[in-house]
């Protein structure tokens, strides 16, 4: 809201939220999914059998592109929101 009061456009304040959903969604995926595969090699398993290395890496794609959709599909309802506003539904103190 606030950057719409200063006068930016919906279509960069659609790429900010875009890029900030990314940046804090990526990292915490990653950081997940090596999470548990520390807890799961040092608890949970004695010997495991590891798949093929393009297998992990399919995987957190798909997992990262469902990601970004669903952040763009989020991002469509708030950008409505925002066309709606006005200067008056902003209020400051």
């Amino acid at each position: 809201m606030i950057m719409r009061a200063i006068g930016s456009k919906i279509r960069n304040i659609r790429r900010i939220l875009f890029l900030e959903g990314m940046l804090a969604l990526i990292p915490s995926l990653i950081s997940s999914l090596a999470g548990g595969m520390i807890i799961s090699s040092l608890f949970l398993t004695d010997r495991v059998y590891l798949p093929p290395l393009y297998i992990p890496f399919l995987l957190i794609g798909i997992l990262i592109t469902l990601f970004i959709a669903l952040n763009y599909v989020i991002l469509v309802p708030i950008t409505k929101n925002l066309k709606k506003l006005s200067f008056k539904d902003i209020t400051l103190f």
